[in-house]
């Protein structure tokens, strides 16, 4: 079931895309709940941030021990999504050739993690190889059914930073809820997007963006340096995304559980933009938590609208 396809040419088959998600995800909404948490595309110069806390501990602390600043400056935070409240998760599901033979394990970690998201969470589900297709809009997570990905056809080429920036602008548009979390189920390579890795940390660094969790996944009969590469890009992704990275071995299901475990401890945080001109500009973002070994997990920065 493939709906929606991300084309050839590059800005204009982005632009087509975005279109589609718009539509599918309307059509799509009368099946959806109505969210539970805050709303979410603030209203520049409101500013919506994931941050991962991989260790529980925000739970244990109030809002004064979180402190978070933009270009060195501390801003007043709100807290607009907790750890089990619904979040909107992406999946990105790599099926080009070069990682066929490891398509089981991707469906059953992509089914797992679905099975453990909170209550009242929804999910989109994009296949990518040379192209990418939109299976699944947002759909609630009580009826998500991802028995298509059954019938994936893993073949051709990988173009997985174009697949990043058109599922990330979908989901950044249309996600019902404050937490959201990209997760990539890859082996990491790219040998065919027109975009480059600059442009998907672009994206993935805009106002509302998603926690990004690649996890990878080794290939059969793959030569070490090209396996080290994907690990490499994936790492890459994570940190720029604010997320942590998984490997799918050797345990899909045991990964599957860290992802969900993972997503279950997001927050979604907001402030006021120390600078509210629309200059296109990277701001710098650090977030702190006044608990000892305690960490968080953000992108370090986020770029300020044009318009």
């Amino acid at each position: 079931m493939q709906t929606a396809k991300w084309g050839a040419s590059c800005w204009f088959a982005l632009i087509m895309l975005a279109a589609r998600l718009a539509v599918l995800t309307a059509q799509s909404s009368s099946t959806s709940s109505s969210p539970t948490s805050a709303a979410t595309r603030s209203a520049w110069p409101e500013v919506d941030l994931n941050v991962l806390d991989d260790q529980g501990a925000l739970q244990k602390v109030g809002k004064p021990e979180i402190h978070l600043f933009e270009n060195g400056v501390e801003r007043p935070i709100k807290i607009l999504g907790s750890p089990d409240s619904p979040v909107s998760v992406a999946l990105m599901i790599d099926g080009s050739g070069s990682v066929f033979q490891r398509k089981d394990a991707i469906v059953a970690a992509a089914k797992a993690i679905v099975k453990r998201l909170p209550e009242g969470s929804e999910v989109m589900a994009v296949l990518f190889s040379e192209k990418a297709f939109l299976d699944l809009p947002f759909t609630p997570v009580s009826k998500v059914d991802l028995s298509f990905v059954d019938q994936m056809q893993a073949g051709g080429r990988t173009a997985l930073y174009d697949a990043i920036f058109a599922t990330e602008d979908g989901l950044i548009a249309h996600a019902r809820y404050a937490r959201r979390a990209l997760v990539i189920l890859s082996d990491g390579e790219d040998n065919a997007s027109h975009l480059s890795r600059g442009n998907a940390f672009w994206k993935m660094e805009q106002p509302g963006a998603a926690v990004v969790y690649p996890c990878v996944l080794s290939k059969a009969n793959i030569l070490q340096r090209d396996l080290m590469v994907g690990h490499i890009n994936m790492r890459f992704l994570a940190k720029e995304g604010g997320g942590i990275g998984f490997s799918l071995d050797p345990d899909p299901e045991s990964a599957a559980s860290q992802i969900a475990n993972a997503i279950r401890n997001q927050y979604a945080l907001e402030f006021t933009a120390a600078d509210p001109t629309r200059d296109g500009r990277k701001r710098k973002i650090a977030v702190q938590l006044g608990v000892k070994g305690a960490q968080i997990h953000a992108t370090p920065a986020y770029f300020a609208p044009l318009k």
